[in-house]
């Protein structure tokens, strides 16, 4: 990742949402990491909104 600070920053906070985001950003969309790291759509979605709005804060 280009912003080390935000990689840290993941990386404490939520592991799995870090890894959702290098398997978008090689490529995969959320269907298929949902079934590679067997977790629902819904909560990809409610973990990335968690991120984001932590961020804006």
């Amino acid at each position: 990742m280009e912003n080390e600070s935000l990689y840290e920053y993941l990386k404490r906070v939520d592991p799995m949402i870090l890894k959702i985001i290098e398997l978008k950003i090689i490529g995969y969309n959320i269907n298929e990491i949902s079934q590679m790291l067997d977790i629902s759509v819904r909560s990809i979605y409610r973990k990335i909104k968690k991120v984001k709005n932590s961020l804006k804060k």
